[in-house]
């Protein structure tokens, strides 16, 4: 499960799944100043899918409805100048099961 918001004040949009429990959303918002989002970057330099992103930006660079059909996600976002915000403590960890959880 993933959950998305916007704040209309600053014309940024959120995207980070359910699972990431320990995310500063407000890290991710600040390294976003001065560019189109911000991605949150494990200790393996991997890319996470919890993004901040300029939702007036991501609307110009989106294909129209038939385009997005299979589109990989790494694709919409290569023309977007994202700044990578590296991790803190288990803020990439996803947590999808009770193993998961406990590992903690």
């Amino acid at each position: 499960n993933f959950t998305a918001t916007t704040d209309f004040f600053t014309g940024f949009g959120t995207l980070f799944p359910y699972s990431t429990l320990f995310l500063s959303l407000s890290r991710l918002r600040e390294g976003a100043f001065g560019h189109y989002g911000a991605v949150l970057v494990g200790p393996d330099e991997r890319r996470q899918l919890a993004l901040v992103l300029s939702t007036e930006r991501l609307a110009e660079v989106r294909p129209d409805h038939e385009g997005q059909h299979g589109m990989p996600l790494r694709k919409l976002l290569a023309d977007l100048d994202l700044v990578e915000v590296p991790s803190e403590g288990d803020e990439h960890r996803d947590i999808d099961t009770w193993t998961d959880l406990k590992s903690l």
